[in-house]
This record gives structure tokens, C-alpha cells and sequence, in this order.
């Protein structure tokens, strides 16, 4: 092959490598801000009785890793957003096509983030819960 041919095959290559590079970067973070997440009450069965309150809870995206430092508040069953340093963490993370994972104190949350909206699936002891959410900053 030509030092010509040789030279333009390698920018060929390169530029390639860039563009996809360049695209992977634009979506990184395409997620990123602050989502509210409402998570519906559970009903037992057998009474009105909830086991497991509505829960409203902020959760933080920053370049598709999700975290929130969350407590569980034995009275009521209920769990709340913390500002204490030694609070357990709710980590996760957001796939470029907006597919997420999270984990928190053996809950697990799966779904779809698209635009400003959340649809989730909230796994703990109550069983799942269809949950929504929004962006509420960027």
C-alpha cells in the first residue's frame, strides 16, 4: 500500500473512532439532574391497612451513575431521603438507552428513564410497585 493510501486509511480509521467516541460522549450524561420518584402504597391483602406507605424520594444522576442517601424509619415503614454522612446509599445506573438499575438495602428498581419521565419497578418486601418519577433539574 501507498504512504498515501497508508496515511488516508489511518485518518479514516481515526476520524471513525472519534465520531463514535464523540456520540458516546453526548450521550453520557444525557440523564444527569435531580428526578423525584413516587412510589405507590402497598395494601395487604386481607385489610385497608397500608404495610407499605407511598414513598417520595429524590434521586441524583450524575453522568448515569444513580445515588441517594436514604433511611429507613422503623416507625410507619417508611423510608426517607438523608443528609447523614453514614446514611446507606441507593447506587445504580443509567444505560444510554435509558434503561435503569438501582439497589438499596436489598430493594432493587428497574426501568426506563425517557426524557424528563421514569417509569420504575420498585422490588422489596411489599412485594413490586409501579413507580414514576420526573426530572426536576438538570
Amino acid at each position: 500500500m501507498s504512504p498515501i493510501r497508508t496515511a488516508a486509511a489511518a485518518l479514516l480509521c481515526l476520524s471513525v473512532t472519534l465520531g463514535g467516541l464523540s456520540a458516546a460522549a453526548q450521550d453520557k450524561g444525557r440523564y444527569d439532574g435531580t428526578w423525584v420518584v413516587d412510589i405507590p402504597v402497598a395494601i395487604e391483602q386481607k385489610t385497608t391497612n397500608p404495610t407499605c406507605p407511598a414513598l417520595r424520594l429524590v434521586i441524583r444522576v450524575k453522568d448515569d451513575q444513580i445515588s441517594a442517601r436514604l433511611l429507613r424509619n422503623p416507625v410507619g415503614n417508611t423510608i426517607s431521603n438523608s443528609d447523614q454522612p453514614d446514611a446507606p446509599v441507593l447506587t445504580g445506573h443509567v444505560d444510554p438507552d435509558g434503561t435503569v438499575n438501582a439497589e438499596w438495602q436489598g430493594f432493587s428498581a428497574t426501568g426506563k428513564l425517557a426524557g424528563d419521565t421514569a417509569n420504575l419497578v420498585v422490588k422489596g418486601e411489599c412485594g413490586p410497585r409501579n413507580a414514576t418519577g420526573v426530572r426536576v433539574a438538570r
